[in-house]
């Protein structure tokens, strides 16, 4: 490897890692970028499974969500041909449902209230209202952190108790107490429906009620209501055709790969990362001097990379995760919906990924692709090989599938790192160790990816900040005019 200060790295073969590689090569063209990623192959969590004649499946329920900022947007549609994209948008949006006391619940993501029996419904009403005439008394706690504090003043006690908490409980095994609010909005926990759609539509004129109280049938909701963005997903099932595609974009730029690769030994000088050894396989390469890096890794693994853990630091264990794939002879019996949330205890099933709603490669069969999400508990041993009768036997008893119903193809995986536990004590680490980080000023050290800011979570997100300090750091260090960025390409709706 050439030993020269014109190296730029970048750490993670994550989608913000391969989008930091292709923006910093098509500025950079005469720099030498290195892109290093730990696992065998890039991707991260948009890579997929790959099982042959059996199929393609991805790490759980992934997409594209548009921006509007064109050139990003552009960078990642533009890895396809556009006839190759299913665009879901306006009523042809992601739909999404759950299973909650023991029934299918299509009408929206968030829990229904009017589910409930009568006379906790008429509690959990009377106190969301009563709720909030304490607010206007500044009793509540204000921009809450704890998933109890964010629900105790959208919703009041009783909802918080009697349905948030339950559901927290069965995901996490955690008390909501102990919880980060972030998992109730990847959760649809955020807001609740209990009204029926005239009255919805009267109230939430109100952007106080609209923020906690959900629309009862997210077909009927109006569209300037939804969020009005595009969502794209490959028409031949699989994010990992952009994966690929992006790989070999940078191989074409001569942009370095290394997988199974991570960054050891770190040199300083005069407020700056000078050099860096590179282990592959576990065997030290040359060392590397560098002009800049990009880590996309995570805060922890940087953390101990540059010696700044403590001894006092300790984290809430993650949940393993598992994904179940299965071929079927029937479509799961779920309505339009896309995935579904199961809520009840019983359920080891965190998420249902029904491709053949948004997918249209998969609409006519003759089999039926399903992926499962499972969260299992930390302190006890799964083999992945009894993951699939556990996950048929779940489908059956949310009535997704019936005895009828032929199960073509099955296998699990269990990945290696799990989900993170979203504990305050894990994200309050989280941000201790990012300052510590921060608080080393080194120039030429870019952080980006998940929680490299303060509640940056979801993918598009991450990509659009990611974008930003990328484009900030090509403006200020290179002299040169920058070319005018290539327009987005047309995608069209239904080609």
């Amino acid at each position: 490897m050439p030993a020269q200060k014109s190296n730029i790295l970048i750490v993670g073969g994550g989608t913000t890692g391969l989008m930091a590689a292709t923006l910093l090569s098509q500025a950079w063209p005469e720099r030498h970028i290195v892109l290093v990623e730990k696992s065998k192959t890039l991707g991260g969590l948009l890579r997929s499974f790959d099982y042959g004649a059996n199929g393609r499946f991805d790490c759980g329920a992934h997409n594209f969500q548009e921006t509007l900022i064109e050139e990003l947007d552009h960078l990642f549609l533009s890895l396809l041909p556009p006839e190759q994209w299913h665009v879901m948008s306006g009523r042809e949006r992601e739909i999404a449902g759950h299973y909650y006391q023991g029934k299918l619940q299509a009408n929206t993501p968030f829990v229904d209230l009017r589910g409930l029996p009568e006379s906790l419904y008429k509690t959990c009403l009377q106190d969301f209202f009563w709720n909030l005439n304490q607010q206007s008394q500044n009793r509540l706690v204000q921009n809450p952190e704890s998933a109890y504090d964010f629900c105790l003043q959208h919703f009041g006690p009783v909802i918080t108790e009697t349905v948030i908490q339950p559901i927290l409980f069965k995901l996490f095994g955690k008390d909501i107490q102990s919880l980060h609010k972030l998992p109730l909005l990847f959760l649809h926990l955020n807001r609740i429906a209990f009204l029926d759609e005239a009255i919805v539509t009267d109230l939430t004129q109100s952007q106080l009620l609209r923020s906690r109280i959900a629309f009862s049938d997210q077909r009927d909701l109006p569209l300037e209501r939804s969020a009005g963005k595009r969502n794209f997903y490959p028409k031949s099932l699989g994010m990992q055709q952009l994966i690929d595609a992006f790989e070999a974009r940078l191989r074409q730029r001569n942009v370095t790969i290394l997988t199974e690769a991570v960054v050891g030994d770190i040199q300083e000088t005069d407020g700056k990362i000078s050099s860096v050894t590179l282990k592959q396989a576990g065997q030290a390469l040359q060392e590397m001097f560098v002009e800049q890096v990009i880590w996309t890794a995570g805060i922890h693994p940087l953390t101990l990379t540059l010696g700044l853990q403590d001894a006092d630091d300790s984290f809430d264990k993650p949940l393993q995760t598992a994904f179940v794939h299965l071929q079927l002879d029937q479509k799961l019996q779920a309505n339009d919906l896309f995935y579904i949330y199961p809520f009840d205890p019983q359920f080891l099933t965190y998420r249902v990924v029904n491709y053949a709603n948004f997918c249209p490669q998969t609409l006519q069969g003759p089999t039926y692709p399903v992926t499962l999400e499972l969260f299992l508990p930390p302190d006890q041993a799964w083999e992945k090989e009894t993951l699939p009768q556990r996950g048929i036997a779940e489908l059956r008893g949310m009535g997704l599938i019936s005895e009828e119903t032929n199960v073509l193809f099955a296998t699990a995986e269990i990945t290696t790192e799990g989900f993170p536990m979203p504990t305050l004590k894990n994200i309050e680490l989280t941000q201790t160790r990012r300052e510590r980080i921060k608080a080393k000023a080194l120039k030429n050290l870019t952080l980006l990816g998940i929680l490299a800011e303060d509640e940056l979570l979801f993918h598009k997100d991450v990509n659009v900040h990611a974008f930003q300090q990328l484009k900030l750091l090509i403006a200020k260090s290179l002299p040169a005019v920058l070319q005018e960025s290539t327009p987005c390409l047309p995608v069209q709706l239904h080609p």
